[in-house]
């Protein structure tokens, strides 16, 4: 105690706004921290959960297309529009087969994937195996105009699992929205909170220094023993 008392007034000057220096740079590191909090989950909207979104939609669609040229092998006579509509479907499969490739491999290396997106897309992959089976037979009877035979198997055992096919990669594509919905809200939060942070430690930091320094410029010179 006598030790602080007998301090001379520079250095107590000095100690205080040591202090506000210190407490400038805590503000500055807090803030910076925060800041990449917002960065990472902005990054995690448009680097992942938009792409994986879109690569969801992207297959849904090629789905639908499958469907549409299966359906349109079996009412079609014509063997050269008949090839022409089967060569637009294996398009459709490549495109598929590529955006299928895509997703995976974010999943398999992006560490926050959730289990739920791994397990959706298991079943995505599940239902499409079960179902390109059954389209292949559908367009190979289709091709050599066994329309009634391929009319059976469009109707009785096509129609369900492909739905499921489809309602799957729905469900995915709706689960990123809702990630990406998450991770903007998670977003808004951080960037809140480092602004409150920021300006309390910068009134802080400008109120107790200068309390102290005016205490430390009315302070009475060291006294003497």
């Amino acid at each position: 105690m006598n030790y602080a008392r007998n301090l001379k007034l520079g250095m107590r000057l000095s100690l205080c706004f040591g202090l506000m220096l210190v407490l400038l740079v805590g503000v500055a590191a807090l803030d910076i921290s925060r800041m990449g909090q917002v960065q990472d989950r902005l990054e995690d909207i448009a680097r992942v959960n938009l792409q994986e979104a879109q690569h969801a939609v992207a297959m849904r669609i090629a789905v639908n297309q499958i469907a549409i040229a299966s359906r349109d092998i079996v009412l079609l006579s014509d063997e050269g529009a008949m090839h022409k509509v089967n060569a637009e479907l294996m398009q459709s499969r490549a495109n598929y087969d590529a955006m299928e490739e895509k997703l995976g491999k974010m999943f398999s290396s992006i560490a926050s994937t959730s289990q739920e997106e791994k397990a959706l897309f298991s079943k995505v992959r599940e239902a499409k195996a079960t179902t390109v089976l059954i389209i292949s037979k559908v367009v190979e009877l289709g091709l050599v105009n066994k329309n009634g035979e391929a009319t059976g198997v469009l109707m009785n055992q096509l129609k369900v699992p492909q739905k499921l096919w489809l309602k799957t990669l729905g469900d995915l594509a709706d689960l990123e929205e809702k990630l990406s919905i998450k991770a903007a809200e998670e977003a808004e939060t951080a960037y809140a909170t480092a602004r409150m942070l920021m300006i309390n430690l910068y009134l802080l930091g400008i109120e107790s220094p200068r309390g102290d320094s005016s205490k430390c410029a009315t302070a009475e010179a060291p006294l003497s023993y």
